[in-house]
Parts: structure tokens; sequence; C-alpha cells
């Protein structure tokens, strides 16, 4: 039996990361692992020119298109970037497809 702990803490990508940059790119990784595509100008357009990584105690929320095999689909990544304002593991990723 598993503990109340290791259930808050079972996922299929890492919450906790030193930088804003790993939470995207492990965001990226778990709609890759799901058999999705990203559209890179999509994902250039809303992070990398859209808002600046989130201030202390605020959360960036983004929504990216989804593909498979060529085909857009009707779910979207949903990605939730909270800074939690400590010394480590400074920003909490909260990611899902719906």
């Amino acid at each position: 039996m598993k503990t109340f702990k290791e259930i808050l803490t079972e996922s299929d990508y890492p919450i906790y990361h030193d930088t804003y940059t790993s939470a995207i790119q492990a965001a990226e990784a778990f709609a890759t692992k799901k058999g999705f595509e990203l559209d890179k100008e999509e994902m250039a357009d809303k992070i990398g020119t859209g808002p600046a990584k989130p201030k202390e105690g605020k959360t960036n929320k983004i929504s990216l298109t989804l593909t498979k095999d060529g085909k857009a689909q009707k779910k979207m990544l949903q990605i939730q970037v909270f800074n939690r304002g400590t010394s480590s593991k400074e920003f909490e990723l909260n990611c899902y497809i719906a």
C-alpha cells in the first residue's frame, strides 16, 4: 500500500524545477510521451515572445495546440507554471491534456 506522500509525489512528469525553461521542457516531453506533437512556431510565439517568467507568487498559464499524425486535435496541452519564490526548485509545473 502506498503512503499519502507517495501518492502526492506520483506524476508523469517532474513537478519541481530550478528554471522556468526546465518546467516548459518537461511539459513538452509529457505531451510527446503521450504521442502528441507540438507546433514549434506556436510554442515560440506563446512561450518565447509571450509573457516573461512568472514573478514570485504568480502563475503563467499557457494552452498549446496538439497534433497527432499531422492532424490537429481537439485537445490542448494546458500548462501552468507557478513561481514558488524559493531558492531551490523555484518553479512548480502542472500540465495536462484536455
